[in-house]
């Protein structure tokens, strides 16, 4: 996906081609799965809940936004903004129309993931949106599909509240033939990206400041400084306030990974 971002400049050709090769990968995962079967029933919980949901995010994401930038107005600031709060009360309403399963995912619950991620396991809570969106009992729970609907949704709500907000301070910064949907793919150069997810990414930022790493802030200000420039695979770009709402995701795994990222920092400037 990165190279095909330095390689095409175009938006739509971006999108497309990121489409493809979703597609392919997720082909390969398919063909992976018939060949070498699930041993446990967590081995498939773990696919279907958060391998899966990874890839299909990200087709439905390039191709929902192929179809904004194909949609798009040229017109006046006034059309655009109406054109975006449009998405973003498209997107309230999926995810007002799933409030159940959208705050089990954001609690990171397993009480019904038997239910939600085992093929085959669906009963009254296979919603008739879910059977519509599982087309393929052998590679889908019906359910791996809407987390992964709602991880690209709230990648697209991110950045278009980012577009709003520039169109409403800035309404002229976008330049001729520009996309006023700005997106990481066309700001992602100047980006920096790391391996380390949202909560051990907090962690570590926070840890900073709490030890006098950083004297000139509050952990949240130096959010606000740094936070906008720093992406990673799961999100396209963080901003300070989505970085925050990983506090209550902090557990014994991000911590041990913080402090194995603090222990080769220690070995490097033994080197130095």
């Amino acid at each position: 996906m990165a190279t095909i971002q330095q390689e095409e400049h175009y938006v739509l050709k971006v999108h497309d081609r990121s489409i493809k090769a979703v597609r392919n990968a997720m082909e390969l995962l398919r063909t992976n799965i018939i060949e070498n079967p699930f041993t446990n029933d967590q081995e498939e919980i773990v696919f279907f809940k958060e391998v899966k949901p990874l890839f299909c995010s990200q087709m439905m994401y390039h191709v929902k936004r192929y179809r904004m930038e194909s949609r798009k107005p040229a017109g006046s600031v006034e059309a655009k903004l109406k054109f975006l709060q449009a998405e973003l009360q498209e997107i309230d309403a999926f995810f007002a129309g799933h409030i159940n399963f959208f705050e089990y995912h954001r609690s990171a619950s397993t009480a019904m993931d038997e239910k939600y991620f085992i093929r085959g396991r669906q009963d009254e809570h296979f919603s008739i949106e879910v059977q519509y969106l599982c087309s393929d009992l052998s590679f889908s729970t019906g359910y791996d599909l809407l987390l992964s609907r709602m991880l690209a949704n709230e990648m697209l709500t991110q950045e278009i509240n980012e577009s709003i907000y520039e169109l409403q301070h800035n309404p002229h910064a976008e330049g001729k033939g520009g996309s006023f949907v700005k997106t990481v793919l066309e700001k992602g150069k100047g980006f920096v990206q790391t391996s380390y997810r949202g909560s051990e990414l907090y962690v570590f930022l926070r840890s900073l400041v709490d030890a006098e790493g950083v004297i000139n802030h509050t952990y949240k200000s130096f959010f606000e400084l740094i936070v906008p420039g720093i992406a990673n695979k799961q999100s396209r770009t963080f901003t300070p306030s989505s970085l925050l709402k990983y506090s209550d995701k902090v557990d014994m795994e991000t911590r041990d990974n913080v402090k194995r990222l603090l222990q080769k920092m220690i070995r490097n400037v033994d080197s130095y």
